[in-house]
């Protein structure tokens, strides 16, 4: 990487990354364990590409907040690593102006068999910090991350954790100027979550560049002020936060086509369709249905569906606009991790909580969104009619959301 002038900024130039894909032709146990034994080496055959990432061009300049979404395998951490110097590229320029420090995969690096304090200088080295300014952080490490005496005991007998809390203190215990991160980090209980939370929020303030890649598009929306879509490596989208994220939701999240023009890829939005159907939607606080409730109650939107086909997936959407018809909140379970695999026919019902509902006093409409992915890759989409839900108090805050998701089948 080469510097690009006197100002913090980074620059891609026609970026491509592309990935050999291999058959290997040891395919049985018995073969694998001969080769094993007579040191043979495994006999395999190039079947292709895959190019993870192609054609970026890219700026990014000295107080742009870039959040990057797409769906999964759309090349978002690739693209964080490419520019963090992490993954090299097969093709294309990269130029960095600025220290620049990748929350990424960060307890990577550990050495399992040295302590927790000895991987403090190591880790510290990694990253580019001489020894007196590690030895000047050494005890605000310590004490920030509350291992107490397992500071000395090898890394290895850390759960894992323990080993991102200690990566991520080291990490972010000197200030970056470009700040690069994926997802925010699942680091502990919740006393050291709200630590590292307050300071990423300082390291967020005070970094002159900032990429964010999230899969929760509050937080994209809260944090950034520009935003790139990306689609099967390519960038498809590149402008404002808010004309980002409903891109996102009408070209890519949801399976449209991205040609405005191709209206047979566009599927009609209806209450029932293909073996999908809504039987209720329901907004609870305190586990009654409500439509108006004070600020920072604990909420949850519970869907009961009915299907009468098999589905290789469902993606379950719940959805908040406000006045204006914006989304101001989208959650949907693949987005936390939370599979919904083999829909056989049946009836189902799910249900997201938040602790406390994070938006300002005023009228919103909530509504779900189903997303049916038949076994022959064809895709049903369905929306709920629109329930209103009013905010009525004068508090006003932000904070990220806390979500749990129970998914089941309702015997008939």
């Amino acid at each position: 990487m080469s510097s690009v002038g006197p100002h913090f900024q980074i620059a891609l130039k026609n970026v491509g990354l592309v990935y050999d894909l291999y058959y290997d032709k040891t395919n049985n146990l018995k073969e694998r364990l001969i080769n094993a034994i007579l040191k043979r080496k495994y006999v395999s055959e190039k079947v292709g590409k895959l190019h993870a990432l192609k054609g970026i061009d890219l700026e990014i300049h000295e107080g742009e907040r870039l959040g990057i979404i797409g769906l999964n395998g759309a090349g978002k951490s690739t693209l964080l690593k490419v520019i963090s110097g992490i993954l090299k590229p097969s093709e294309g320029t990269i130029s960095v102006s600025g220290r620049l420090q990748p929350l990424i995969e960060i307890a990577a690096g550990f050495d399992p068999e040295a302590t927790g304090r000895e991987n403090i200088y190591l880790n510290g080295y990694m990253l580019g910090f001489s020894k007196e300014q590690i030895t000047s952080k050494e005890k605000e490490i310590i004490d920030f991350t509350d291992l107490g005496h397992f500071i000395d005991v090898p890394v290895k007998y850390y759960s894992s954790g323990m080993s991102v809390r200690l990566a991520f203190t080291i990490a972010t215990t000197i200030d970056p100027e470009i700040l690069v991160f994926d997802e925010m980090l699942a680091a502990g209980d919740v006393d050291f979550m709200r630590k590292a939370r307050a300071r990423m929020d300082d390291l967020i303030m005070e970094a002159k560049i900032l990429i964010l890649v999230s899969h929760d598009v509050g937080m994209i929306q809260k944090l950034t002020n520009r935003v790139i879509v990306l689609k099967d490596g390519c960038i498809v989208f590149d402008g404002k936060t808010r004309e980002g994220i409903d891109y996102y939701f009408d070209r890519v999240a949801l399976g449209d086509s991205t040609n405005a023009g191709d209206e047979k890829k566009k599927p009609k939005l209806v209450l029932e369709k293909s073996g999908l159907k809504f039987n209720s939607l329901a907004v609870l606080s305190e586990e009654n249905s409500v439509s108006v409730i004070p600020p920072r109650a604990g909420v949850s939107f519970e869907l009961e569906f009915s299907n009468s086909d098999e589905f290789s997936e469902v993606f379950v959407n719940f959805l908040v606009l406000d006045k204006t018809e914006n989304v101001s909140i989208h959650l949907r379970n693949d987005f936390q991790g939370v599979d919904f695999d083999d829909v056989m026919p049946g009836q189902y019902s799910v249900r997201v909580s938040l602790d406390q509902f994070p938006l300002k006093s005023g009228k919103y409409q909530v509504y779900s969104r189903l997303v049916g992915v038949a076994r022959d890759g064809g895709q049903v989409i369905i929306d709920s009619p629109k329930l209103a839900l009013e905010v009525s108090g004068e508090e006003k805050y932000d904070q990220f959301l806390e979500q749990s998701w129970k998914i089941e089948s309702v015997a008939k």
